[in-house]
């Protein structure tokens, strides 16, 4: 339902389990961070297992882009692999970003929605269906029995992120189950008040079932819990039905800014 940009990724998937008993060193990310020099400032962090920078502040391009490229640093070492910027068009801080190796996401439309309350829950889903908080297990099948869907073909790094923060209120991430299987799934996180959906999808063979309306309820309400107030997500280009869902879910084509991402 929703585009990743990492979904043509064709490595074999990782032994997730494996990954996780091997205590890899990973800096956690769990709030965002603030780099401070003598004339500037820089607030980045992570929405999930994706990296942000945002507010950069400096004397001239010079202290800007060494902020930027400091930025970059950290969040690598925190294990994030992918970076995003939201700005307006035109300025100093594009050209910074575009210099950095920032490029726009290609064809992709920017939606959000503000939260100014809390989302009320819709219908109960039909019988046989639960919805519920993801596990490890949960990730280890995505990562063996679901590479075939675009939506969760997730990279090495971003399941030992999503393993990692499992039970963090500043992450969700739900499931919806069918008989045991898996049919249904959302992930995402906040910094601060602002959010994101990162990945949803809904087995096709149950799309008619209002699934989707219930991950995206279920998953609105943990950012709004967290402390998000404008949450954010990407479609695919030319996905009309991916776009007329989210606008349903009351989210809006975001046209005063540009999405940038790199990767490091």
């Amino acid at each position: 339902m929703q585009h990743t940009s990492n979904s043509t990724n064709s490595a074999s998937p990782p032994d997730l389990m494996a990954l996780m008993s091997a205590n890899v060193k990973l800096s956690s990310l769990i709030h965002s961070f603030r780099l401070t020099t003598q004339y500037g400032g820089a607030t980045s962090g992570s929405f999930g297992v994706r990296g942000f920078i945002s507010e950069v502040h400096g004397r001239d391009l010079s202290e800007k882009t060494h902020l930027v490229s400091r930025s970059l640093e950290a969040l690598k070492e925190g294990g994030v692999r992918r970076v995003h910027m939201i700005m307006q068009s035109g300025g100093d801080l594009e050209s910074v970003a575009k210099s950095a190796g920032f490029k726009p996401c290609p064809g992709e439309s920017l939606f959000q929605r503000v939260l100014d309350t809390k989302p009320m829950p819709g219908e109960a889903l039909s019988p046989g269906f639960t919805l519920r908080d993801g596990t490890l297990h949960d990730l280890f099948t995505i990562s063996t029995k679901l590479t075939h869907v675009p939506e969760l073909a997730f990279q090495g790094w971003e399941m030992l992120l999503i393993g990692r923060q499992l039970g963090r209120q500043d992450r969700y991430f739900k499931v919806i189950e069918h008989h045991k299987e898996i049919v249904g799934v959302s992930i995402g996180g906040l910094c601060g008040d602002r959010g994101t959906i990162s990945h949803t999808w809904v087995a096709p063979e149950h799309r008619n079932h209002k699934l989707g309306r219930a991950l995206s309820e279920a998953s609105l309400t943990s950012l709004y819990d967290g402390g998000a107030r404008i949450v954010h997500l990407m479609t695919t280009p030319g996905n009309e039905i991916a776009e007329r869902f989210w606008e349903r879910q009351g989210f809006v084509r975001e046209t005063r800014h540009q999405f940038l991402e790199i990767d490091i």
